[in-house]
């Protein structure tokens, strides 16, 4: 079987797991955030060969084979010599090992071994096939769950080994992230194949409370579940929360410094330091200050619980995003937002964590930043009224030269205007007028935040 186990950082999922494949006799795990965390390629494979108990891997070799092939581009200019092994087939060559190393105990390998030991001959169908608990499990833990332009190899061939081992039933593969882009990768690498899903939410607000409760003595207990509820039920964002004020801090000040912290992070992820930061992001900053704006209702200042949950169509087809949800899958993937899926389709936009919906609030209560941002939005609208009434005039002016000029007639139809083309004039002026009006009302707007901004 396959399955895929997401959910937000914080939840649980590598723990969840753990803990229900600790008593499996055969089972591998390979955790591919320790694997990405190295200093070189040459590490990227000792810790890999290390966590499926592959070897010799000869270290010195390979980082003296890279050397000789290294410095031979650079005094020849030659990309290789052929010395060194790349990491490419290093890592295909420890996977393919460990996947015939995974077959000969499989379940169809077992069964195998048990008839030709049998002195009687006993019908394939009949024969009893194997227990269920020699089946490999093999856990993918943190799959993609970091910059995916990065070790490329190490995603495509972990997924072309789990790919193997699932369609020649050979193991159970379980694959564990917070990255919900995983789905669309696995999907090439198994394009006949259902995926079993499995996903980990933040806790409900009674076990957050209790959690604290128990951590947590000698505080008001309305005050804690007030904050609580603020927090939300993300188990990392608890800890922090109990952990500060065992070091002496007011739950109240516990609760503000977490909303900073969150503050800092929507802002440099969600719209970046800098001009260059906000390049590298896939997204603009006011499709994500959209969303944002979006997920928080008017009357929001007061009261944290007036949150609602967002129609991902009815920000997919608005002006900002014109049906492109590749923006809000990237923001997804960012952990900003969160997805929740109806029937397999994507249905609601939540803030990615419940801590988020706090920070959301001091970000928007921002005026300086609000005002800096409708700025933006304002001149993204006007830039888009403005294309529009360009097209109709275009559209209007072809049609105009269908006229002959000499003596004023229609080229076409006996000298009249066809009924048809009239009807579409009568529209393109419609149109053209509404986009004009619109367009005023965004130039007033434009005209009015610039001066919000420089005062």
């Amino acid at each position: 079987t396959l399955i895929v186990l997401l959910g937000p950082t914080g939840t649980g999922k590598s723990r969840f797991v753990d803990k229900v494949i600790q008593d499996k006799k055969n089972k591998i795990v390979i955790k591919c955030d320790e694997i990405l965390n190295s200093h070189n390629e040459n590490e990227v494979i000792l810790k890999l060969a290390k966590q499926v108990g592959y070897f010799p891997v000869f270290s010195l070799l390979i980082s003296m084979s890279n050397l000789i092939d290294g410095l031979a581009s650079a005094m020849i200019g030659n990309k290789t010599l052929g010395f060194s092994s790349s990491t490419d087939s290093e890592i295909k060559k420890i996977l393919d090992t460990f996947a015939i190393a995974l077959h000969d105990i499989s379940p169809d390998s077992l069964t195998k071994k048990r008839q030709r030991k049998s002195n009687k001959f006993v019908e394939p169908q009949f024969v009893e096939s194997y227990d269920p608990a020699d089946i490999p499990i093999v856990v993918i833990d943190s799959f993609m769950t970091k910059d995916t332009t990065e070790r490329q190899e190490i995603w495509s061939h972990l997924a072309k080994v789990a790919a193997l081992l699932v369609d020649n039933g050979v193991a159970h593969v379980i694959f564990v992230s917070s990255n919900v882009g995983i789905v669309k990768s696995l999907s090439k690498a198994f394009p006949n194949k259902t995926f079993n899903y499995c996903n980990l939410t933040d806790a409900p607000n009674e076990r957050a409370v209790n959690l604290v409760k128990t951590n947590v003595e000698g505080y008001n207990v309305e005050e804690l579940e007030e904050h609580v509820k603020i927090l939300g039920g993300r188990v990392t964002d608890l800890r922090f929360f109990i952990n500060k004020i065992r070091g002496g801090q007011t739950p109240q000040d516990a609760l503000n410094d977490l909303i900073a912290k969150a503050n800092i992070e929507i802002r440099k992820i969600g719209f970046g330091d800098d001009t260059d930061d906000t390049k590298t992001i896939p997204w603009k900053g006011i499709q994500f200050w959209k969303v944002m704006k979006e997920l928080i209702q008017n009357d929001y200042v007061c009261n944290f619980s007036l949150f609602k949950d967002v129609s991902y169509d009815a920000i997919k087809f608005s002006a900002f995003f014109n049906g492109d949800d590749t923006s809000i899958r990237a923001m997804e993937e960012a952990e900003l937002i969160t997805i929740l899926q109806l029937s397999g389709r994507p249905d609601q936009i939540q803030p990615g964590k419940p801590l988020y919906k706090a920070a959301f609030i001091q970000i928007i209560s921002d005026s300086l930043f609000a005002a800096t941002m409708e700025l933006q939005t304002a001149q993204f609208m006007l830039s888009l009224e403005t294309g529009k009434i360009n097209k109709c005039e275009e559209e209007l002016e072809k049609l105009g030269h269908l006229f002959v000029k000499q003596e004023g007639k229609w080229l076409l139809g006996g000298g009249h205007v066809p009924a048809s083309v009239e009807e579409r004039v009568k529209f393109l002026l419609a149109r053209l007028q509404k986009h004009h009006v619109s367009a005023e009302k965004w130039q007033t707007e434009v005209d009015r935040l610039k001066k919000v901004v420089a005062s």
